[in-house]
């Protein structure tokens, strides 16, 4: 289904030719200048390159960062409440302390049931993404942007796992 046709005298062009036809003419200015001043345009090559992989970059690293903290602001109530419920038992007198072993099988179960939900949002924000920018791309596969967002999703879950194993360890339950 053509969305948008443009009628230029006896030509009728959609936008997709007439971005093709554009990305053709500016790789044949580029090739022109490539033969004719070689060294100096050859330079400025690696600058476009660098600036169009810097690009890529950010954009994934954003979306990246906005999957993993969608995700966690979906989970942060429970994560919150337990963490809450361990350190006020932990505050408590130790004369008080009768239910050790059900605030380690609370927090464990509790652990277990927010990482499930943590990535079963994060699946569903990553399908979301990764089908929207097939649908831009003609439902080709983009692994040039797919490999950097999932790389960047893990070493952000990482940072996020790396800052909860301390909380967690530090509970009073856990250093007896």
């Amino acid at each position: 289904m053509i969305k948008h046709r443009v009628k230029y005298f006896w030509v009728n062009l959609t936008r997709k030719q007439i971005a093709t036809f554009l990305i053709f003419c500016c790789a044949a200015v580029f090739a022109f200048l490539m033969a004719k001043y070689g060294e100096q345009v050859s330079k400025f090559g690696y600058y476009v390159l660098f600036a169009e992989l810097a690009i890529v970059v950010v954009i994934t690293w954003g979306m990246a960062g906005h999957s993993v903290m969608k995700a966690l602001f979906g989970v942060s109530a429970s994560l919150s409440l337990l963490i809450y419920i361990a350190q006020s038992y932990c505050e408590a007198p130790q004369s008080m302390h009768t239910g050790d072993t059900a605030l380690i099988s609370l927090v464990g179960f509790g652990i277990l049931y927010i990482s499930f939900e943590f990535f079963q949002t994060l699946r569903q924000e990553i399908q979301m993404k990764l089908g929207a920018l097939k649908e831009v791309n003609d439902q080709k596969a983009l692994w040039f942007i797919g490999v950097p967002y999932g790389l960047f999703t893990g070493i952000f879950t990482w940072q996020i796992i790396q800052v909860l194993t301390p909380i967690i360890n530090s509970l009073c339950i856990y250093q007896k």
